[in-house]
């Protein structure tokens, strides 16, 4: 029960916050949307400056988002891969019966989001990925690994095409 009411908490907090939009209260906003984000399991280490109500943020494996970050419009950042599981489940003669996984077992690894960092619209975090202070995430990109301080990245998967100081 205490899940189906967190998801609740959620919604209400995002609706709320995305309400408050009308009343050009920024900080408002970003606080309602805190409090439905910290509701899942993220880790604010300090004030957003704009997270889009259509990102996704999952905070299930460890999300850490520092000061001043931008979440743009359908952003994904991922703390947590289940294609563990369905790959075990299409063919489990591929694994060894004794390293199988439990059945709703996953593979959970923390995301950090540096301040001032600047993540794209539609861009994709992946689990265990690190993005370090005053980042520009491209559009569309595809992050996975270690994002170095003052980078600017796009592709699929994101490349270093630029840095930022």
């Amino acid at each position: 029960m205490t899940q189906v009411l967190k998801r609740v908490f959620y919604y209400i907090m995002l609706a709320l916050s995305f309400c408050s939009r009308a009343l050009h209260n920024r900080n408002l906003t970003m606080r309602l949307a805190m409090a439905a984000y910290r509701s899942q399991g993220v880790v604010f280490c300090g004030m957003p400056r704009y997270i889009h109500p259509d990102a996704y943020l999952d905070g299930s494996g460890g999300l850490y988002i520092g000061e001043r970050v931008v979440v743009s419009t359908k952003v994904i950042v991922l703390t947590h891969d289940y294609s563990v599981n369905v790959r075990q489940m299409a063919n489990p003669t591929l694994f060894c019966i004794d390293n199988l996984p439990k059945e709703d077992a996953g593979i959970f690894e923390s995301v950090r989001i540096g301040d001032w960092s600047f993540l794209g619209a539609g861009c994709i975090v992946l689990p265990g990925s690190t993005i370090g202070k005053y980042c520009i995430i491209g559009a569309g990109a595809v992050v996975k690994g270690n994002i170095p301080d003052y980078s600017v990245v796009a592709g699929n998967p994101a490349k270093i095409i630029k840095r930022t100081c």
